[in-house]
């Protein structure tokens, strides 16, 4: 009885294929996120019955090699190679100035993950194939956390004439930051944004570009930099004057806190209940966006099951927000989604048949809706194999490997 032939890795080169090897097998399965191949290998797969789950097909010549990292690579100026090469990087790349002599012979670059490299190595990122994140540095630039707070020591620590690149915003939120020092350093930020005290702006502008989008925090109000919930330890710790960096959230406790804000800047979001609305809209608060939802906010978690006792106990109702996936079970009637549930940006969202159109009328931004039975022991993500009985087949696990 012929045997099968199952191969699962990241990367399979099958440039170096033998059809006879390969012939005493009556089906061949290659999953794989990178297939190689040439044209020899090509007609070859063709003849075979080879089925294909790959992401990517790459053709390079024989005499190319496939160097395969698994975590954090940087290229750097001191490296060389005298072969052709294909990079293959499940993680962060760093490419650093004055690299062209090794990038000459890489024919391609593909990385998962992040990568970051000098603005004056452009011209050579045509080669760069990225499933992720791209950032490009202004040259000459010290690289900080993307969002960078400089405390009252940073002065001390700063480099003379040092250009200092965030990607995403610089803080002076500290009323002790020596601004003064930081200029006689001639220290410079390079940021899409950033946030200063009012008492230290007419000092901190002329360390930012024009293009910077500068935001002002009055004199007399507490910068939260993260996410913040308004209750009773929030105003306790910062007073009823806020600037806050994130998103604000209120829930059912939020009504008596609303009665002691004075002033509201928030850069973010605002989520809150539809009775809160009228007293949050009396405060002439600044903000991105107001979202209004139910009652009760479960949000950020990878799993939340909603059943009848779930909703029963939440009068005002739930609203379920940025979760991966979301399960309602079969005790719960379309009437009761209808007036209690909401769903906002989650990825999955699983119902019985009956419950569908209910969920689907209380789901925003939701990636998929799919049916169960509601019970117990319902299969959602249910294994099938193609190959049927794996007693007869071969498989191989691995990072790379060559056919």
């Amino acid at each position: 009885m012929k045997k099968k032939f199952m191969v699962n890795c990241d990367l399979c080169d099958a440039r170096k294929i033998s059809e006879e090897g390969l012939a005493a097998y009556e089906q061949i399965v290659i999953n794989a996120d990178m297939l190689v191949e040439d044209e020899r290998s090509r007609e070859i797969l063709h003849r075979l019955p080879v089925t294909l789950n790959v992401d990517n097909t790459l053709e390079l010549e024989e005499g190319v090699q496939v160097v395969t990292i698994n975590g954090h690579h940087e290229i750097t100026g001191d490296m060389e190679s005298d072969k052709k090469i294909v990079l293959i990087v499940n993680g962060s790349l760093v490419i650093e100035a004055d690299t062209q002599k090794y990038l000459e012979n890489v024919v391609g670059i593909y990385v998962n993950g992040k990568v970051r490299y000098p603005k004056s190595m452009t011209p050579w990122m045509g080669k760069l194939s990225v499933n992720g994140s791209v950032s490009c540095i202004p040259d000459g630039c010290i690289v900080l956390k993307p969002e960078f707070e400089a405390d009252r020591y940073f002065h001390l620590r700063a480099r003379e004439g040092a250009r200092y690149y965030a990607e995403r915003k610089v803080l002076l939120t500290d009323p002790e930051t020596d601004i003064q020092a930081l200029a006689e350093k001639k220290v410079h930020f390079v940021t899409r944004n950033a946030v200063i005290l009012e008492k230290l702006v007419a000092q901190a502008v002329a360390l930012f570009d024009e293009e910077t989008d500068i935001a002002v925090v009055p004199e007399g109000f507490a910068y939260i930099k993260d996410d913040a919930r308004l209750d009773e330890t929030l105003l306790r710790r910062y007073g009823g004057r806020l600037f806050i960096g994130g998103d604000l959230q209120l829930d059912e406790n939020s009504d008596a806190c609303l009665q002691q804000v004075e002033k509201l800047i928030i850069q973010g979001k605002v989520q809150l209940l539809k009775r809160q609305e009228e007293a949050f809209l009396a405060l002439d608060a600044k903000y991105r966006k107001l979202e209004l939802c139910k009652g009760k906010c479960l949000k950020n978690k990878v799993s939340v099951t909603v059943d009848r006792a779930l909703l029963s106990g939440a009068q005002e109702g739930i609203c379920i927000a940025n979760c991966a996936d979301v399960c309602v079970k079969d005790d719960v009637e379309p009437e009761e989604i209808l007036a209690k549930l909401e769903i906002k940006n989650c990825a999955s969202v699983s119902c019985n048949p009956a419950q569908r159109s209910a969920v689907e009328l209380v789901s925003e931004n939701v990636a998929n809706i799919t049916e169960n039975d509601g019970g117990e022991n319902e299969k959602r993500f249910p294994v099938r194999n193609f190959m049927g009985t794996m007693a007869d087949t071969k498989v191989v696990n691995a990072d790379c490997y060559i056919l």
